[in-house]
């Protein structure tokens, strides 16, 4: 995939990633199967943890900053 599209590589792209990757395997997942529906849930998460342990030393300014704006805007933590 990072062959295929150098773009999956970025933060910015890491859902549109998972969800490129998941949509083969699931393309008809309507979430009404509870089982599948697991499964899926199983897969993104063990696909997001690969595509973060890929690409951790990339972006690491954009990473710091999304970071810093999360703890100040959603957890209300002043730096």
């Amino acid at each position: 995939m990072f062959t295929a599209d150098p773009e999956t590589m970025l933060v910015k792209n890491r859902y549109r990633a998972i969800r490129y990757l998941l949509k083969g395997r699931y393309e008809t997942q309507t979430f009404e199967n509870k089982d599948q529906t697991i499964e899926m849930l199983k897969d993104a998460i063990y696909l997001d943890r690969r595509l973060r342990l890929y690409t951790e030393h990339l972006e690491q300014s954009l990473k710091e900053t999304l970071s810093e704006d999360y703890q100040v805007n959603e957890l209300g933590y002043g730096l």
